[in-house]
C-alpha cells in the first residue's frame, strides 16, 4: 500500500480558496479547518530582545508587503513599545529583519511561509501570543497618540469581550467606509474594525478565532457567534480610540471591496443565518 501523503497547511488553504470561490463553502471549511490544524506546526517562531514583565497586553501586526506605510505604523507603537508584548507576522512576505528592528528592541516573529489571509494570520498570532487581551492592528494603520490605551481601559471598564475604535481616513482623497466612524458616545457595536479591535484571548480562541476564509466581516461573523453567550452589551465601540486608514484610495478600489462585501455576505449566512437580522449592524 502506498504511503499516505499528507498535504501542507498552504496546500489545503489553497484547496478551501478554491472551493470557496466555487461556491462550495462546506467542502472550503473542510480544507480550511485541515490548514488551520496544520498551521501551527510549520510556523517558525523567533524571539528579538528580553521578554517584558507582565506586559498589558499583546499588540498582534500581520505584515503582507514590506512598505514605507508600514515603517510609519511600526514607528507610532512609541512607548508602546515597553508596555505590550509586540506579536509580528510575516504572512509570506519575507521580512527585512534589520527594518522591523530599527523599530522595535523586543518582539515576537512569527514566520508563516505562505499567504494565509489576514484572518488566518491573526489567528496563529494569537494562539503564539501570552496575554490575555489581544490587540489587532493592520500593518498600514496610523494609531493616534493614546489610542491603544483608551480601547484597553473601556474595555476592561465594561467588561468587554472585544472592543473596536474609530477609524478616519488617513489620507487627503482616503475613502472612509460607512462602518468606520460611528460618532462620539461608546456604544454597544460589533468589531467590525478588525485591524483596530481588542479581544479577550481566551473567548477568541474558544470560539476558532476568526473564519480564515473570510476577507471582511469576520469581526462580525464571530460577533454573531459569541454574543449569545456574552450578550451585546460586552461588544463596543470606543471613539476616543483613533486609528487613521482608508478603507479604499479611489472609487475603482472601493467598487472591488463592495464587490467582496456582497461574497463575503452570502457566505456569512450560510455559515450563520441566525445573523440575518443583525445584518444591519454592520453598516
Amino acid at each position: 500500500m502506498p504511503r499516505q501523503t499528507w498535504r501542507t497547511a498552504a496546500e489545503s488553504f489553497e484547496l478551501a480558496k478554491k472551493a470557496f470561490s466555487e461556491g462550495r463553502y462546506d467542502k472550503a471549511r473542510r480544507y480550511a479547518a485541515n490548514a488551520e490544524l496544520q498551521v501551527d506546526e510549520e510556523v517558525t517562531v523567533t524571539r528579538f530582545g528580553p521578554p517584558l514583565e507582565s506586559p498589558i497586553a499583546s499588540i498582534v501586526i500581520v505584515i503582507h508587503r514590506h512598505s514605507q506605510e508600514m515603517e510609519e505604523a511600526l514607528d507610532r507603537l512609541g512607548t508602546l513599545r515597553s508596555k505590550y508584548e509586540i506579536v509580528i507576522v510575516d504572512n509570506g512576505c519575507g521580512l527585512d529583519l534589520e527594518v522591523i528592528g530599527k523599530y522595535l528592541t523586543a518582539f515576537v516573529l512569527l514566520t508563516v511561509g505562505f499567504n494565509y489571509g489576514c484572518c488566518g494570520a491573526r489567528n496563529v498570532g494569537t494562539r503564539f501570543s501570552n496575554c490575555d487581551l489581544v490587540v489587532f492592528l493592520d500593518d498600514d494603520g496610523y494609531i493616534e497618540e493614546g489610542s491603544i490605551e483608551s480601547l484597553i481601559s473601556t474595555a476592561l471598564k465594561h467588561s468587554a469581550v472585544a472592543a473596536r475604535g474609530k477609524v478616519l481616513p488617513k489620507t487627503r482623497n482616503g475613502i472612509k467606509g460607512t462602518h468606520y466612524d460611528l460618532g462620539d458616545r461608546i456604544l454597544f457595536a460589533p468589531p467590525t474594525t478588525e485591524g483596530f479591535s481588542v479581544w479577550r484571548r481566551n473567548a477568541f480562541l474558544k470560539q476558532g478565532g476568526f473564519d480564515v476564509l473570510m476577507r471582511g466581516h469576520e469581526g462580525f461573523l464571530l460577533y454573531a457567534q459569541l454574543f449569545k453567550f456574552y450578550g451585546p452589551e460586552a461588544f463596543l465601540y470606543v471613539p476616543t480610540a483613533v486609528m487613521r486608514h482608508d478603507f479604499a484610495g479611489n472609487e475603482s478600489h472601493l467598487d472591488q471591496k463592495k464587490n467582496t462585501q456582497r461574497l463575503m455576505d452570502k457566505y456569512l449566512l450560510h455559515v450563520a443565518p441566525q445573523a440575518a437580522p443583525l445584518r444591519k449592524l454592520i453598516g
